[in-house]
């Protein structure tokens, strides 16, 4: 469990090789499986580019911890896009995929269509890939929470008329 104030993403078990990802209130905001970390809560293809861009750095560095001779990349954000392989959606720069773009509904009340999913490499243990959730979930979440507090700070500025306080 990563806490830091009131905030929090805990990791559960789930089944075999299974995790669930959770915020303070209990909500499922990521899974860990089979090599794999997904998380949940995008609004559009253009926050998914936006988020795998900020997650895609965490992961990137906690491999580079954890693997001595990991390659690092850092991606150029001006360049992602979402490319389609022929089987998946993928959040890539042309030079390296970053993570799959998924089409998953959490619920019928809810904005949040879409998920990013990283593929860690075949080497990485579970252990790894829990470790490495915690961190990504983190900064996935303050970036959910930081896009949610940009937007309400948009609509009381149009609502009230003035746009001059937003930079």
């Amino acid at each position: 469990m990563i806490a830091r104030g009131k905030d929090m993403v805990m990791v559960l078990e789930d089944g075999v090789n299974r995790h669930r990802l959770e915020d303070a209130d209990g909500k499922q905001v990521g899974s860990v499986r089979n090599g794999t970390i997904r998380l949940y809560g995008l609004t559009s293809k253009a926050d998914a580019i936006v988020a795998a861009m900020m997650v895609w750095e965490t992961l990137d560095a906690a491999l580079a911890r954890e693997f001595a001779g990991w390659p690092r990349y850092r991606p150029v954000l001006r360049r992602l896009r979402v490319l389609h392989d022929g089987a998946y959606d993928w959040i890539a720069d042309g030079l390296k995929p970053l993570a799959r773009l998924l089409r998953v509904p959490m619920d019928r009340g809810s904005d949040d269509m879409f998920a990013i999913e990283f593929v860690l490499p075949s080497f990485a243990s579970e252990g790894v890939a829990i470790s490495a959730a915690q961190i990504m979930a983190n900064v996935f979440e303050e970036y959910v929470r930081r896009r949610h507090d940009l937007a309400n700070h948009l609509d009381d500025a149009v609502t009230s008329g003035s746009t001059d306080e937003i930079a």
